[in-house]
């Protein structure tokens, strides 16, 4: 392979690295540009869009214009994989590693790449489910039967996608699971809400992140990304209920027990230490089962509890309308990520993503959905205050993002003034590049070459 080919070939690689570990449009972008202008390739054009990232350089090789296309998986966070891209991109651009062994180091780390065990990632969700049920006031057995459910919708969720088996049907057999075991536990144990516990238990696969980040692509102008990420919600929610549905329909005609599966939820009247508490578990729970370790762990669950008080105290003690705690919340929430994602090597969407997620309202989409089949009354009322709070988290995450990672590019910015006088300053210059820098993030439109100065 020559030099010019291990470009493009280490581009690609690092790009589908990013992008299966849950790295947006632009992040991957401006990561492979940087690469390529660390090889002082000046002309060189990265697109990320629907399932397939291409790589494009009209001087390409001995002046033959040059393009690689690459079809990729849709992304999951994988929090561990995601760092350790991210270090060897630095190292790289740091000239700690060359080219070349920062290549053979990446595919090594590939060949060796171990996911989350599926031990790690049931639990994890197990976890998050008896954290879901907290938030939404559940008592200690209906909090039991949320994790049990859980932890089986897991098993078969990852079962099904070890095997391959198209998403919709993955989500249809976790909507299927969670009524049955939901009403096999509720049964046997007589626990207070069978409703609770399906919902909690498929909060994991609730369509919520898939819609945050769409939203939050489409105002950054990456409308095919966000395109894709929407239908990718819409068909996920749409397999989840189908599942439950179906699995409503035997439970109620084989069963004599009156069941109330349909009924609305919201955590308005839980007391703040269980929403804490619960807000704390979720964060944590999906942590785990992305692969987050130890400290990181705790980190990450204190600012999820942290974000849940905020916007409790906003909402309630104030009080504000919900809308404007949700986007204070995550505000904080945005600029926080930004200012530890150095410290715990965890990209600020990333951080912002996991932290966010007892707000986000993938459960207002479901029984919006569900409730729309059943003929409930204020079903499209729940789905148009789920989309409007989707779109105050992605404003304020986005916008607490920006004023703080804008302000570290102003210090930046008189720090390299100051030692080189009478260059002018660029984001993405190859010298100014470290560690941080890879993670810091740069808020454009879609872009090919960097103009930002």
């Amino acid at each position: 392979m020559t030099t010019q080919h291990r470009i493009y070939d280490f581009m690609i690689l690092v790009g589908d690295s990013l992008i299966r570990s849950g790295a947006s449009s632009a992040s991957t972008t401006r990561t492979l540009l940087a690469i390529a202008q660390a090889e002082g390739k000046q002309n060189v054009t990265v697109s990320v869009t629907l399932g397939q990232l291409s790589v494009s350089d009209t001087d390409g090789i001995d002046g033959i214009p040059y393009t690689d296309m690459h079809e990729i998986a849709p992304g999951v966070l994988n929090i561990g994989w995601r760092s350790t891209t991210e270090e060897i991109v630095a190292d790289y651009l740091l000239k700690r590693l060359t080219l070349e062994e920062a290549h053979q180091e990446l595919e090594r780390r590939i060949d060796r790449q171990s996911e989350p065990s599926n031990l790690a990632v049931t639990l994890g969700f197990g976890i998050l489910g008896g954290g879901f049920s907290l938030l939404l006031n559940a008592q200690t057995l209906t909090m039991v039967g949320a994790a049990i459910t859980a932890l089986f919708v897991s098993i078969s969720f990852n079962t099904l996608d070890r095997s391959r088996v198209p998403g919709i049907f993955r989500y249809a057999l976790a909507g299927f699971i969670a009524v049955f075991i939901a009403t096999i536990y509720c049964l046997i144990t007589s626990a207070d809400s069978v409703a609770v516990c399906i919902v909690s238990a498929l909060a994991g696969q609730l369509a919520g992140i898939a819609v945050y980040g769409a939203t939050q692509d489409a105002m950054m102008g990456w409308y095919l990304s966000a395109t894709g990420r929407m239908v990718e919600a819409t068909m996920s929610t749409a397999g989840l209920v189908s599942g439950v549905a179906v699995c409503m329909g035997l439970m109620n005609h084989f069963l004599n027990e009156d069941f109330t599966y349909l009924q609305p939820l919201s955590s308005e009247t839980t007391p703040l230490l269980k929403q804490m508490v619960g807000a704390a578990l979720v964060t944590a729970g999906f942590s785990l089962a992305s692969g987050g370790r130890n400290l990181r762990l705790l980190i990450l669950g204190g600012l999820g509890l942290g974000a849940t008080l905020l916007h409790f105290v906003i909402g309630n003690v104030l009080p504000f309308s919900p809308f404007t705690a949700t986007t204070v919340a995550s505000i904080c929430v945005g600029a926080v990520g930004v200012l530890i994602s150095k410290q715990i090597h965890l990209t600020s969407n990333a951080i912002m993503m996991l932290a966010l997620l007892p707000l986000i309202p993938g459960m207002m989409l479901y029984q919006g959905m569900l409730g729309s089949l059943y003929n409930e009354p204020d079903s499209f009322s729940i789905l148009k205050e789920a989309l409007v709070l989707f779109y105050c988290l992605s404003v304020g995450g986005t916008t607490g993002q920006m004023i703080v990672s804008e302000s570290m590019w102003a210090i930046r910015k008189r720090q390299f003034t100051h030692r080189y006088p009478g260059k002018v300053f660029n984001k993405i210059m190859v010298e100014e590049r470290n560690a941080q820098d890879v993670i810091l993030p740069v808020f454009s439109r879609p872009f090919s070459r960097s103009i930002h100065k």
